[in-house]
């Protein structure tokens, strides 16, 4: 099976978290994986 999988990096990198989406594409079938991410620097307590 072969797949196309295109990912989208979308936010800011200071006080709001980082929102990864992923579109999959395998035949005739698509589906969005959404995901938010921590901001690591914002929790390290500077």
């Amino acid at each position: 099976m072969r797949g196309k999988t295109q990912g989208v990096w979308q936010g800011e990198y200071v006080g709001q978290p980082i929102r990864l989406v992923l579109t999959c594409r395998r035949g005739d079938r698509e589906w969005v994986l959404a995901r938010q991410l921590e901001n690591p620097l914002f929790d390290a307590g500077t």
